[in-house]
């Protein structure tokens, strides 16, 4: 079982990153899939929809396909609602696949389940997007330009799991979730590179980190460390919270608060945290002034977040972001679209992208690494310690299941359509 596993990985890494290798070598856009995580909220899930049809997609677009998850509402009126909100999309660039699960098994398990790569279905990036995010019209932009200038590059191609579209803010969530204190009693943040933003008033500012973090509200993520992560989360997603494993402090801090360490039983992204941090993997984090990005949260009542007003404002206070559009590039003097040519006045890449050589990586704790492949190596090292504290029965398992037979699901195809 292990060897076919690992075989199966090994044809899904081989398969993708030849996609993205050979769009890259031919100037053409990477294909992806859009994972849409949709349970009972209609006019979220329809403000997302708006903002995909109104993106961007340049003048070739690759092929989209667009797949929705759907968990089970138990509310007839709730399901058809968003049943009559999916067959009014005009979706020129790929099929629509439409699942609703019979029975509720909360976000965890729809994630987790909602997207199953291998070598010979799915092996194109997917973007992962919950219903209460909405896109800049440049998001595609964005990710054809991290995918060109990083996922190919020898130092970071086997551990980048992607690109995200959010910048989170600077109190670290699911690390510390705050700060602390200078000697002068001034706050200090839990994260750095966010107040270090391109643009800002350090020079040490660039338009993109790699942070070793994974993000829920709008990211794409690569098929093969998708399906590896499936494979690793076998056992643990089945432990009660208690149960979980802890992600310890820094080494040279004895004492810390892991934020991520409490989260609940219907947290997908504390998982990816182990298999992120074990894995020593990163992603691509956009870090523009005023953390504008190509999603924001909406910070909606559900599965996280309760109806309070007061919650609720406080929330929205620190995820509601301003989205990237032309203006803004215009102001900041940059190109935003892959089709656009450089010019005598801006030579600059997409983005102004730093280089795949020059770009920053910070870990989990936010912890600035080493240069380059100095940096990917002390990453991979410090996972590999602490994976081999993670007792032996919790490794592994049997993949997550996606067959319709066995989690009483149904399927719905609806062809491209022209607009």
């Amino acid at each position: 079982m292990a060897i076919t596993a690992t075989h199966m990985l090994c044809a899904l890494a081989s398969v993708g990153a030849n996609i993205i290798q050979q769009s890259v070598q031919d100037g053409t856009p990477v294909p992806l899939v859009a994972v849409v995580i949709a349970w009972n909220r209609p006019a979220s899930l329809a403000r997302l929809i708006r903002s995909l049809e109104a993106a961007d997609y340049g003048a070739a677009a690759a092929p989209i396909e667009i797949r929705f998850a759907l968990d089970a509402s138990g509310n007839q009126t709730v399901d058809d609602e968003i049943d009559q909100i999916i067959r009014s999309i005009r979706w020129p660039f790929g099929v629509v696949r439409v699942r609703r699960r019979l029975v509720h098994v909360g976000l965890k398990e729809n994630v987790l389940g909602a997207w199953t790569p291998s070598d010979e279905e799915d092996p194109a990036p997917a973007v992962f997007l919950e219903d209460d995010v909405e896109l800049s019209r440049l998001w595609w932009h964005w990710v054809q330009a991290c995918l060109r200038t990083y996922a190919t590059h020898d130092t970071w191609q086997q551990q980048l799991i992607g690109v995200s579209l959010f910048t989170p803010d600077n109190l670290n969530e699911p690390f510390e979730n705050g700060g602390s204190s200078d000697p002068n009693g001034k706050f200090v943040p839990s994260c750095e590179w966010q107040g270090l933003h391109w643009k800002g008033n350090s020079r040490k500012g660039t338009s993109a980190v790699l942070f070793g973090q994974p993000c829920s509200w709008g990211a794409v993520y690569f098929p093969w460390h998708w399906a590896a992560f499936r494979q690793f989360v076998g056992k643990l997603r089945h432990l009660p919270p208690e149960k979980l494993p802890k992600i310890p402090c820094p080494p040279d801090t004895p004492r810390c608060k892991v934020s991520a360490n409490h989260w609940g039983r219907n947290s997908w992204k504390r998982l990816m945290i182990y298999y992120m941090t074990m894995s020593g993997l990163y992603m691509v984090y956009p870090n523009f002034p005023g953390r504008a990005g190509f999603s924001t949260n909406h910070v909606e009542p559900g599965v996280h977040l309760s109806q309070d007003p007061q919650v609720l404002y406080g929330q929205r206070a620190r995820h509601r972001m301003k989205l990237i559009d032309l203006d803004m590039c215009r102001t900041w003097r940059i190109r935003c679209s892959i089709n656009e040519t450089a010019g005598a006045d801006n030579d600059l890449p997409p983005f102004s992208l730093p280089s795949a050589d020059s770009i920053q990586l910070y870990d989990f704790y936010c912890r600035v690494q080493p240069p380059a492949a100095e940096g990917a190596s002390a990453l991979r090292e410090a996972g590999r310690a602490l994976e081999a504290k993670l007792p032996s029965e919790m490794v592994g398992g049997a993949p997550v299941v996606d067959d319709p037979s066995n989690d009483g699901s149904e399927y719905l195809i609806i062809p491209a359509v022209s607009t």
